[in-house]
């Protein structure tokens, strides 16, 4: 388990409503709160239509390889079974594409 002091985390639920909001649920836990995880200035808004999914999801790569090096990051999505298309995508690709992070910055 990560000590509370030395992880941040992000938090979101997935909302049956929100599944035609591409990736809502995964950027309300990265980007919301008190203390985001990430900034959302990162983002490039030429990425933000569904059809550019991939981009946005690289973009998201990106910050997350920024981030994770300053911290441990955990993110947690209740009731995923709810989570739209994008966020789905995201939660299948974005954990092995970061694996071998650790490795990388040695």
């Amino acid at each position: 388990m990560l000590a509370a002091s030395a992880s941040e985390s992000g938090r979101s639920a997935a909302d049956p409503g929100e599944t035609v909001v591409e990736l809502a649920a995964l950027l309300s836990a990265l980007f919301d709160g008190a203390e985001p995880l990430l900034d959302p200035g990162g983002l490039s808004t030429l990425h933000a239509q569904p059809e550019q999914r991939f981009w946005l999801l690289r973009d998201l790569q990106q910050l997350l390889e920024r981030a994770a090096p300053e911290s441990p990051l955990l993110i947690s999505i209740d009731d995923a079974h709810w989570a739209d298309g994008g966020t789905v995508a995201a939660l299948r690709t974005l954990p092995m594409r970061l694996m071998g992070l650790a490795d990388r910055l040695g």
